[in-house]
Order: structure tokens, then C-alpha cells, then sequence
């Protein structure tokens, strides 16, 4: 068993690459799920090892999928409270995958005596998946920069009737009575496809991570399923990744891309809607959403600070 100590060092280990660790889940939980949007399913574990160079005569493919199968499996207390309800037991949640890592690290390096403690066989982990991880963070990072600025909040303030219209037409149908309303993942695939969001460079596999990177990281997806029900604020972020996506990821004059992806794709949605009867939705809109507040003022919610 490791001593108190290793597993203190091995705690900060883990929050020193929790960033790079959040950015490979966002993007595997979103790659191989067949509801597009989740966990991480064994497959793209198992590449993403492979790309990292962790894959070979010391740690085989049966090795990574039996970490996969152990770090599924939650003790007995955990499924009688309904855990991971909302993902099912075919995909990894955000803690499990993080749980395999860990499995890897100790049959690689731990038990094969590469490392003498887990702190550095997770160490070492981690720094072969830097090279993956980094360049999702840069990425993103390129993304906050770009649309946290004053010009992309003026466009939002100045479309901000028709992306509530929107919101309100693509949102509610599948929550509880009397619980907020929130936009699902089904919801924003049908806005997307109605709206003919796509182009060569957004396409519809890029839906779920288009989703997942609009939303606010919870620290509970295990209990709760509040990391899979889109507020309205964050609707508005996700607005801006769908630009940011079908600009090819450019960062340059983001502003302008949000602003014609609104007019030329959102705007005729809430349009129609009103000629259908805007009245309709009298007393509808049920959620709490700050619509006095930007997607900048909400940066410091954002994981990115983590």
C-alpha cells in the first residue's frame, strides 16, 4: 500500500495536470460515446494510450483494457445510491477515467519497478500524455482569449432577443415539471441540424464537443446530471464555440464569426418561430438565467482558472 506521504504527492501530482487531464476527457467523453455525449468508452482510452506512446511490450492493449473494466466497476454503496446513472456502465466518468490512469501508471511503472512510488509513476504518465493534452489546452486557451472580449459581448448583447428565442424553442422538452429549464444535448443536435450549423469545418461528430466545451465543468457527474443540462448563459457560450469551430478554429476576428453565424443561421430560426406564434411561449421560460450577464462576465466560473 502506498504510505500517507506517496499519497499526498501523488494528489498534487494530479491537480499540477488536472488541466491537461479535464482537456483529454472533454474530448474522448465526446468521441466514441454512442450518444455522442458521456464517458469515455474503452476504445478511445485505448487510443489515446497508444498515441501517447504507452502502449508496448510492457503495457499491451489486454493490460489497458483490464484497468478499463476495474476502474468501470463501483463499489457496491456507490450503484445502490444510483452513481452514474446518467452515463451508464458501458463508459468511464470523469473520476474513473482518472481512476484507469492511475491503474496504468502502477502496472507500468510501480509493479515492473521503473518508478519506486506511485508519485512518479504518475508523473511519468502524465508527461507522455503532455504532448496530446498541451495542444488541446492551447487550443482552447486560443478560443477563451478570442471570445472574452468586449467586441464578441457587444455582439451577444446586440442578438441577444433572437439567441433567447432560440434557447426557448430548443429548450424544456425533456425537463422534470416544475425544474428549470435547461437545453439537452438532443435539443442542441436538433437546433444545430435545423439551423444547418455545419460546414467542412464543424461537422456533426464535432456536435458533442461543441456541447461539452459550451458547458461549465461540474464537480459532481456521478450523482448529478447538471453537466449534461445547458443553461441558457452557456448556450451563449456554446454560440460562440459553434462560430469559433466553423471558422476552421481561427481566432481572428471572432467577433465577426459570431456575429454572422447568429444572423445567417440563428436569426432565421427565431424568425420563423414568431411567425408561428411567439405568444405561445408566454410564461414558458422558466429558468433563472442572468441575461444581464456575458459570456466575459462568466469567464471566472469557467474551468480555465482551475
Amino acid at each position: 500500500k502506498a504510505s500517507e506521504k506517496d499519497r499526498k504527492s501523488t494528489e498534487e501530482v494530479v491537480l499540477a495536470h488536472y488541466r491537461r487531464f479535464v482537456a483529454l476527457f472533454r474530448e474522448l467523453s465526446v468521441s466514441g460515446n454512442d450518444a455522442g455525449f458521456g464517458g469515455v468508452t474503452q476504445l478511445e482510452a485505448s487510443a489515446l494510450l497508444m498515441q501517447a506512446g504507452l502502449v508496448d511490450d510492457v503495457t499491451r492493449v489486454a493490460d489497458i483494457d483490464r484497468c478499463f473494466i476495474a476502474a468501470k466497476v463501483l463499489p457496491f454503496d456507490l450503484r445502490k445510491a444510483g452513481a452514474n446513472g446518467t452515463l451508464g456502465d458501458k463508459v468511464l466518468s470523469r473520476h474513473q477515467f482518472l481512476e484507469m490512469l492511475l491503474r496504468v501508471a502502477d502496472q507500468r511503472y510501480v509493479q515492473t519497478g521503473k518508478c519506486k512510488s506511485m508519485c512518479s509513476a504518475v508523473a511519468s504518465v502524465m508527461k507522455s500524455l503532455a504532448a496530446v493534452a498541451d495542444a488541446k489546452v492551447s487550443e482552447l486557451d486560443g478560443f477563451q482569449d478570442a471570445f472574452h472580449t468586449d467586441e464578441v459581448d457587444d455582439v451577444i448583447k446586440k442578438h441577444h432577443g433572437i439567441l433567447q428565442e432560440v434557447y426557448r424553442r430548443y429548450s424544456g422538452h425533456v425537463a422534470p415539471p416544475g425544474a428549470a429549464r435547461f437545453m439537452s444535448f438532443g435539443e442542441f443536435q436538433d437546433l444545430l441540424e435545423a439551423a444547418k450549423a455545419y460546414n467542412n469545418d464543424f461537422v456533426p461528430r464535432r456536435c458533442g464537443l461543441a456541447f461539452r466545451l459550451g458547458m461549465m465543468t461540474q464537480a459532481d457527474e456521478v450523482f448529478r446530471s447538471r453537466f449534461q443540462e445547458m443553461s441558457f448563459l452557456e448556450f451563449q457560450h456554446a454560440v460562440g464555440v459553434i462560430a469559433w469551430m466553423r471558422s476552421g478554429g481561427l481566432t481572428t476576428a471572432l467577433s465577426e464569426a459570431v456575429d454572422s453565424f447568429i444572423v445567417q443561421k440563428l436569426s432565421p430560426l427565431s424568425r420563423r418561430n414568431l411567425l408561428r406564434g411567439a405568444s405561445s411561449f408566454a410564461g414558458e421560460f422558466r429558468g433563472k438565467a442572468n441575461i444581464a450577464m456575458t459570456p466575459t462576465a462568466f469567464r471566472g466560473s469557467m474551468l480555465r482558472d482551475v
